[in-house]
């Protein structure tokens, strides 16, 4: 359920979910020098990820990351903006998910202050597309 990055010019971001030492958790990294090195990685997660992280870089050089967290026994798609070596800043559930099967991996894209996130959504009649517009003015 790999990592995924994201950059522009010189700064770079990347995110991902792990399990070392048999504690999940989802985690962003920053560069400003085009990958040579990074900052310290900062936790995004609530305590319960599954993974299937997504991450843009931000005009401001936040970064804004997506994934997969279980919430309250339902999956939640999660999205939060994330500073580097301070984390998340503004965190917010996209939508849930309570049916058997999973939303697979989100996917998102910007274009200028929109992000739009795309993901598979079971239904009992079959999967869909879901897909959410979110102005950057509503997580600054």
């Amino acid at each position: 359920n790999g990592p995924a990055i994201a950059a522009d010019g010189h700064d770079t971001a990347v995110a991902w979910c792990t399990g070392a030492n048999d504690l999940a958790a989802g985690k962003v990294a920053c560069s400003d020098d085009a990958g040579r090195s990074f900052g310290a990685p900062v936790r995004v997660d609530l305590g319960n990820p599954m993974g299937r992280v997504d991450v843009e870089l931000l005009e401001d050089g936040t970064a804004l990351v997506s994934w997969v967290e279980w919430t309250d026994g339902n999956e939640a798609l999660m999205l939060c903006r994330a500073e580097k070596e301070i984390g998340c800043v503004a965190q917010e559930v996209l939508a849930t998910n309570s049916a058997g099967a999973s939303v697979n991996f989100p996917t998102m894209a910007r274009l200028d202050r929109d992000i739009f996130i795309a993901w598979t959504q079971p239904e009992e009649t079959g999967d869909r597309i879901a897909m959410r517009r979110v102005r950057l003015t509503e997580i600054d």
